[in-house]
């Protein structure tokens, strides 16, 4: 077999590896979104219930970056950051998010940070600074920022990507070496018929 009729489907094999690498990837990150903005939600609801608020609405949550999303609120309000803290991490627990997450509370008039914290799987990077001071009654969005997200991403793809070649590599390695065998005896068994009808033509 003709080796460039051999390349091509190496190469098709590798372009719908590479295809299909992408494909998981854009749904798990879909599914993420999701999951992201039903939690978010259910913060913002469960700090208005802590300001007694049960009739004004959360504003629909915006994925703003990658793996960034915001919570807005009609009204003002109230809320002291150790209730945050807990409401955040209960909800991101229940439903089996990252770990490690960024969180800033935004004045909505001039866009500067009245309270931040980071959480980390690793408890002894996590800062949680002033936690039993109340922030006072104004309007603020909630930005939450998932640290380790893209980067498990790109890990999986880079392994994916590393190992595809060196698959493809062994297949055609082997493939090559039989194949090259082959050849080798079909031009001795050759050969050899040529000697026989030399000799026999030689002995008429």
């Amino acid at each position: 077999m003709n080796q460039k009729k051999f390349y091509y489907p190496l190469i098709l094999v590798f372009i719908i590896f590479f295809i299909w690498s992408f494909a998981p990837q854009e749904k798990e990150n879909i599914d993420f979104s999701k999951k992201v903005k039903i939690a978010l939600r259910q913060v913002g609801n469960q700090l208005l219930l802590t300001n007694k608020d049960s009739l004004s609405i959360i504003l629909p949550i915006k994925e703003i970056d990658n793996f960034k999303y915001r919570i807005s609120f009609e009204n003002k309000l109230l809320f002291e950051p150790t209730n945050l803290v807990r409401i955040m991490k209960n909800n991101i627990e229940k439903i089996s998010l990252s770990k490690n997450y960024r969180v800033e509370v935004l004045q909505c008039v001039d866009n500067e940070v009245a309270y931040s914290y980071e959480i980390n799987a690793d408890e002894e990077k996590t800062i949680i600074p002033c936690a039993g001071r109340n922030l006072p009654v104004k309007c603020y969005v909630i930005e939450v920022q998932f640290l380790d997200t893209s980067a498990s991403k790109f890990n999986y793809s880079l392994l994916l990507y590393m190992f595809i070649p060196l698959i493809l590599g062994i297949v055609y390695g082997r493939f090559y070496k039989t194949n090259k065998k082959e050849v080798v005896k079909e031009r001795k068994n050759e050969k050899s018929c040529f000697r026989e009808l030399y000799f026999l033509s030689r002995t008429k």
